[in-house]
């Protein structure tokens, strides 16, 4: 599915939570906009992991959850973190927060 964030209607952050809210497991590809570069993706599984992250759950959970190695997880947060020029958790929680991906 391609989703244009600016689609008329519910918009396309919307149908990304509601996909999210009713699949954890569900898997989308995320343009980075704002500040960083439009032409730096996360891959799906790297994007998964990340929000799973910025939800709260722990890297065994996020492996759990998505049938993954809690190795191969760790492998995509260092890669999301690398791509995102984060350094923690939290710092990943913000982006999700500011991509309107999560919500307090």
């Amino acid at each position: 599915m391609v989703l244009d964030l600016s689609m008329p209607g519910m918009g396309g952050l919307e149908a990304l939570r509601r996909l999210f809210a009713h699949d954890p497991r569900a898997c989308a590809t995320a343009q980075i906009e704002g500040d960083a570069n439009p032409a730096e993706l996360l891959s799906e599984r790297e994007f998964s992991v990340f929000i799973q992250l910025a939800r709260g759950m722990s890297v065994a959970q996020i492996a759990a959850t998505l049938n993954l190695s809690i190795s191969t997880v760790g492998s995509h947060l260092y890669r999301v973190k690398q791509k995102l020029g984060t350094t923690n958790q939290a710092e990943l929680t913000w982006i999700a927060l500011r991509w309107g991906l999560i919500q307090v």
